[in-house]
């Protein structure tokens, strides 16, 4: 049982998909299914992340529903801007807000 334990601990440290966005953020699967952004252990972007990318200081992508939701999952899909040096999250962005939140600063979008 002790063995089973330890390989359960090893398979499960080597599976982690987790990926270091900065600042203390992090891209993880909340399950087989679904990915967030969390900071420490608290949620800041819900899932379902279905893509993102990063630009400058900002995290930018999109939140739809999943077939398999998370229990916590916030009901605001669509776009989402984080900013991760002053952790300001825009959140439930229609196409058109995303992009004029980008133009407003004057930046480009990948």
């Amino acid at each position: 049982m002790k063995n089973l334990i330890y390989f359960l601990i090893l398979l499960s440290l080597g599976c982690s998909s987790d990926h270091e966005l900065g600042n203390g953020y992090f891209l993880v699967e909340t399950n087989s299914f679904n990915r967030s952004i969390v900071k420490g252990v608290a949620p800041i972007v819900h899932s379902n992340i279905e893509n993102y990318s990063s630009t400058g200081n900002y995290v930018i992508g999109l939140r739809q529903p999943s077939l398999h939701p998370d229990m916590m999952a916030s009901e605001k899909y669509g776009f989402f801007i984080l900013d991760l040096e002053s952790g300001e999250l825009h959140e439930g962005l229609s196409e058109r807000e995303y992009i004029e939140f980008f133009k407003k600063k004057g930046i480009t979008l990948p």
